[in-house]
C-alpha cells in the first residue's frame, strides 16, 4: 500500500474532497481517527473499500495507483476477483428482515491482497448485516468477508451461524465442557448457551475474517 498522502490524493481525485474533515464525516469516524492514520503513514483498508464500493473504483488503485483507473471495477482483470454479496444476515433486531433479500450479488477484489491475508478464493462469501445486536462491533448496512473452511467452531471469535432458520451473525465462544456461548455484542440481548451434546448440530457458515462499513454519508 502507498503512502497515507498519496492514497489521500487519488481519494480527492474521485470524490472531490478538499480536505480531510470532509473524509472523517463522510465515514462517520473522528477527526482524531483520520489524524492517527496520517501519523502512522497508512489508511485504514475498511476507509478504502467503502470508498471504493460507493465511487466504484478499484481498491487496487486506490491502494497502489496500479494499471487501473478510477470507474474501473476489476471484474476483467487476472488481478481481481468477483465473491458472493448476499444481501442480508440476520443480527436478531426486534424487526424482522424481509428474507426476500437473500439473492446473490457479486462485489470486486483484489486477488493479491486476499493471498496476503491467507485467504482461499473459492471459500469466501460477503454478506450484509441487518438488525442492532453486533453493534458497536458490526451495524447493520455493514459488509462481512465470511470464510466457509471453518465449518466447526474452533477459535472464539464472530461467526455466520444458522440457528432456528435464520442465518445469524454473533460472537461464539467454546466453554471447557465443549458447550458453545452465542453472545451478542450489543448488551440488551441475553447470551444463549448451547450443551456439548447439542454444540455439534450448530451449522456453522464460516468465520468472520474482515468488516467494511457501509456508514458513508454524501
Amino acid at each position: 500500500m502507498d503512502s497515507f498522502s498519496k492514497v489521500w490524493e487519488r481519494i480527492q481525485r474521485v470524490t472531490g474532497w478538499k480536505t480531510q474533515a470532509e473524509l472523517a464525516s463522510a465515514l462517520d469516524i473522528r477527526q482524531a481517527s483520520v489524524s492517527g492514520a496520517k501519523q502512522r503513514g497508512s489508511m485504514p483498508l475498511e476507509w478504502i473499500y467503502t470508498i471504493a464500493r460507493k465511487y466504484n473504483t478499484s481498491m487496487d488503485w486506490l491502494l497502489n495507483g496500479e494499471d487501473v483507473s478510477p470507474g474501473f471495477s476489476g471484474e476483467n482483470s487476472q488481478q481481481h476477483i468477483s465473491l458472493p454479496k448476499y444481501s442480508v444476515v440476520h443480527a436478531q433486531s426486534p424487526e424482522k428482515c424481509d428474507a426476500s433479500k437473500l439473492q446473490a450479488s457479486h462485489l470486486t477484489f483484489c486477488q493479491d491482497w486476499l493471498q496476503t491475508m491467507g485467504l482461499d478464493k473459492e471459500a469466501l462469501i460477503l454478506v450484509e448485516v441487518c438488525g442492532d445486536s453486533m453493534e458497536p462491533t458490526i451495524y447493520a448496512g455493514d459488509i462481512l468477508l465470511v470464510d466457509q473452511r471453518f465449518q466447526k467452531v474452533g477459535n472464539d471469535g464472530i461467526y455466520i451461524l444458522r440457528l432456528h432458520g435464520e442465518l445469524v451473525v454473533k460472537r461464539v465462544q467454546r466453554l471447557i465442557d465443549g458447550s458453545l456461548r452465542i453472545m451478542s455484542d450489543n448488551k440488551a440481548y441475553m447470551d444463549q448457551t448451547i450443551s456439548a451434546e447439542l454444540s455439534e448440530q450448530v451449522c456453522v457458515v464460516g468465520f468472520v475474517v474482515w468488516r467494511a462499513s457501509q456508514t458513508l454519508r454524501l
